[in-house]
């Protein structure tokens, strides 16, 4: 298949990580299960400590015989997630 990983800071400059109360993996799930795509990620976790100097990455990996439509529509998704999410966690890109 195909993978390609995306990683999310608070602040690209300072390469801050978000704060583990503001939940940013629960959110980005939960944006982006509206929008019909789930990511892989697992950097922020009920028992994973927030990392200095590390943002939130997600993984996305569909199949290797994923049509161009598909991908358009699978980028489209991508970026709906990413511009509410941004908002949400008071972020710009």
């Amino acid at each position: 298949g195909l993978f390609m990983v995306i990683e999310l800071v608070q602040n690209k400059d300072s390469m801050d990580f978000f704060l583990r109360d503001t939940q940013p993996e629960f959110r980005l799930q939960s944006i982006g299960l509206k929008n019909g795509i789930v990511f892989y990620n697992t950097l922020y976790g009920p028992r994973r400590p927030s990392m200095k100097k590390r943002g939130l990455p997600f993984w996305i990996s569909p199949p290797l015989s994923i049509t161009r439509d598909q991908i358009d529509e699978l980028l489209d998704c991508v970026d709906k997630t990413l511009m509410d999410w941004e908002k949400e966690m008071g972020v710009s890109a």
